[in-house]
């Protein structure tokens, strides 16, 4: 569609480079009197104020005032000032002109600042940026002296959870460490029924309340509550994203298995393997902990003679599965299951499936109400190693 260029507003602070480049508004200017067509500017319409605000595209649009236009095309989206703002601080990444290390600085900050933004994660602010994880640490560091504890994410359903990671690869005295209780299955349902009886909203409100002592605070996420029926860890491995899936058993043959969560880790690219190989270590400590696998299932690739013409990606794929090994065991003294992909794709539908028919098939298991964008393999290895595949 087209819109008039005095509708479009620019001063709601969407524009998340350093500055204007007056070199690239000449060059745009000059290729559009040349008869050049542009992509259109990214507009967001702001329902309730009826405001147009530029999100990408500010030098095209400046260009285009220069040469006189009244109108020109746009690609509207809905959405507030604040989601054009966040849709602006990742635009460029992948096309127009170049962001400079000022240009992906200036980006960080504009959440780093923000009241709301600021509490998120440096992973979450990388993704939100196109950045590098540690590129956003670096600059918190500057902007608030300390490093960020906390790291806020979304799951499948769009909610929000929160997550320490201060003492995560910290190695803790042994007598430090917390005890662990094995508790039989008995008593976990007679604290759920209390729970339940008492109105509580987690189970250790409920024993606090049984031992007539003083709760901890709660926070703003739904725990992730300790069970004793089988919980997998899904993998499938690659050094540029792998993706994981956490599935928990029914507890009983006959209801499908309860995706927990899942989600991928995304590994800075043209860095050296090593440091990719170390974030990896990193988020995957994350995901142990929080979940308390009882097992983990990972896929291994086939070494066959199409495999040995990609030799780099089989070897950053079996680097990738030792790291996964290590930790697993360093954490939780667990051997992962290994599964070719045929082994899982055959338990859920046929050994030859596309990526499109995985992710329709587990669609419509699990009824998922949302469509994921990702692939949906780690799912598949999870729930293939949770019904017993490869452990024969």
């Amino acid at each position: 569609m087209r819109l008039a260029l005095t509708q479009i507003r620019t001063d709601g602070g969407t524009f998340a480079r350093a500055g204007l480049s007056e070199a690239t508004i000449i060059e745009y200017t000059q290729a559009l009197q040349d008869g050049c067509i542009f992509p259109p500017l990214t507009v967001f319409l702001e329902a309730a104020t009826g405001n147009y605000w530029l999100a990408d595209g500010h030098h095209r649009y400046h260009a285009a005032s220069r040469v006189g236009y009244r109108e020109i095309e746009i690609d509207l989206k809905l959405g507030d000032r604040r989601a054009a703002i966040l849709y602006a601080v990742g635009a460029n990444a992948t096309h127009g002109l170049k962001r400079s290390a000022a240009d992906k600085r200036h980006a960080v900050k504009m959440l780093l600042e923000d009241e709301e933004w600021g509490k998120y994660s440096d992973r979450a602010i990388a993704t939100l940026t196109k950045t590098a994880h540690s590129f956003v640490g670096k600059i918190r560091l500057e902007i608030t002296g300390f490093k960020s504890t906390e790291r806020l994410y979304q799951n499948k359903y769009g909610n929000l959870g929160c997550m320490n990671i201060e003492n995560i690869n910290k190695r803790d005295n042994i007598e430090d460490k917390p005890k662990t209780l094995k508790v039989q299955p008995a008593i976990w349902k007679r604290l759920e029924d209390y729970q339940q009886q008492w109105g509580e909203k987690t189970l250790e409100a409920t024993l606090a309340k049984l031992l007539d002592i003083p709760s901890s605070p709660s926070v703003n996420k739904s725990p992730i509550v300790p069970t004793t029926n089988k919980r997998t860890l899904g993998i499938d491995p690659a050094l540029g994203t792998l993706r994981w899936a956490v599935l928990e058993e029914a507890g009983n043959d006959y209801d499908l298995p309860l995706i927990l969560d899942y989600g991928t880790i995304t590994t800075t690219p043209k860095r050296p393997t090593s440091q990719r190989l170390s974030e990896l270590e990193q988020d995957l400590v994350e995901i142990l902990r929080e979940f308390n696998p009882t097992d983990v299932a990972i896929e291994i690739p086939y070494l066959n003679t199409e495999s040995e013409q990609n030799p780099k990606n089989i070897q950053n794929a079996l680097e990738v599965i030792g790291v996964v090994d290590l930790v697993c065991f360093r954490e939780k003294q667990i051997v992962p299951v290994r599964l070719y992909s045929g082994q899982w794709k055959s338990h859920v539908c046929d050994y030859r499936a596309d990526n499109e028919e995985i992710t329709d098939t587990f669609v419509g298991l699990f009824n998922l109400q949302v469509r994921p964008t990702e692939r949906l393999d780690a799912i598949g290895i999870a729930y293939a190693a949770i019904c017993g595949v490869g452990k024969n």
